[in-house]
């Protein structure tokens, strides 16, 4: 996020306006809550938020399309962080020469956490926090239609 995007709300409904400007109109977008990198795109008490965000993107996502009637599913990233990586190494799945490399010539550099370490209740914290936070902004059963 270029740090010459001070305005919250202004930010918000551009992306809204250049999408429907472009050839990518649709009744859906999905954002993220997290990515690949490990970044929150919000306010978080459990993971880390993106060191170039000062407000609460995602928030600004959703009510921007809420307001001209887009759906927007949040996506978190599950089993690829690459801050809990560098900080948890123990967390990642490695074959046992320690090769990281799963994806061949499609790798593109993230690794992968194993479920089965205290990651797990990690990721169950974020996919908590932020269901408190955007849930109640989401009809969840019509969306599921």
């Amino acid at each position: 996020v270029p740090n010459c995007w001070k305005q919250e709300v202004v930010l918000g409904k551009l992306l809204v306006f250049l999408l429907m400007e472009s050839l990518f109109w649709y009744t859906m977008w999905t954002f993220f809550t997290m990515c690949h990198h490990g970044w929150s795109y919000h306010p978080t008490k459990i993971g880390n938020m993106h060191p170039n965000l000062k407000f609460n993107l995602l928030r600004e996502q959703i009510d921007a399309c809420h307001e001209v009637g887009i759906k927007v599913p949040v996506y978190l990233s599950a089993g690829f962080n690459a801050d809990m990586v560098r900080k948890h190494t123990e967390w990642r799945i490695a074959n046992f020469s320690g090769d990281e490399k799963y994806f061949g010539n499609l790798d593109a550099g993230f690794k992968k956490l194993c479920f089965n370490t205290p990651y797990l209740d990690y990721l169950c914290a974020l996919i908590e926090e932020a269901a408190e936070m955007f849930l109640k902004t989401v009809d969840y059963e019509k969306s599921l239609k």
